[in-house]
């Protein structure tokens, strides 16, 4: 925690401290991020625990290369095991992610382009999956409190720079609610709502002008 001056104010010692441990962070998701097997490993563990046996199917990936990148990702403190259980004479070990994964922008900008790809198909994949088992379990609409919009739209540079840092501050505040939720969940104030936010912001496959101004969709 950075030294406070006068008035819980950070004094530059403090703020240095501060910067030099988040640029380690940084460093640790760089190397971290830099192969795409343990982007795909990582965005499963983030979600819940996984053996490596368990990851080597869903990804299709051969154990013992699975083994080698939850190593990795242990020794860049990203990950942790959680439990054990025996299997057949021998011990299945599980694994989940320390916290949750933001990647900052200028993070993100640096990671090889296989990694951007493998981590976005990863969020596509995994946000349908999700979508369809509420749609179809009909938990999508069981509350009157959700949100589901479309918002085709033109921006410049400078509209998207702005749009970027919107985003970016949203799901800052979606894990800031989270934590104070869990704490109220947990205190056993309020119950558990399993609940699932899904944002994206990309560049459209259309003209500009096409289908912007006229529609807008929100339920």
């Amino acid at each position: 925690m950075p030294k406070r001056g006068k008035k819980g104010k950070a004094t530059p010692r403090g703020e240095a401290a501060k910067k030099r441990a988040n640029e380690a962070v940084d460093q640790r998701l760089m190397k971290a991020l830099s192969h795409e097997t343990r982007v795909q490993i990582l965005s499963l563990l983030v979600d819940g625990e996984w053996s490596p046996n368990m990851l080597s199917k869903e990804l299709d990936i051969h154990l013992s290369k699975i083994s080698y990148h939850i190593k990795e990702l242990r020794d860049y403190e990203l990950i942790e095991l959680t439990k054990t259980e025996p299997r057949r004479g021998a011990v299945e070990h599980f694994y989940k992610a320390v916290e949750r994964i933001v990647i900052p922008e200028k993070l993100a900008e640096k990671l090889p382009k296989t990694a951007k790809l493998m981590a976005l198909s990863r969020t596509i994949t995994i946000a349908e999956k999700d979508m369809k088992r509420a749609l179809e379990s009909k938990k999508f609409y069981d509350r009157s409190d959700l949100h589901a919009s479309w918002s085709p739209c033109d921006m410049d540079d400078e509209g998207r720079a702005k749009l970027h840092g919107l985003l970016d501050k949203l799901i800052e505040d979606v894990i800031e609610t989270e934590g104070e939720a869990a704490n109220r969940i947990a205190n056993g104030e309020s119950e558990a709502i399993p609940t699932t936010v899904v944002v994206f912001a990309f560049s459209a496959d259309r003209n500009a002008g096409e289908e912007t101004s006229a529609f807008r969709q929100r339920v």
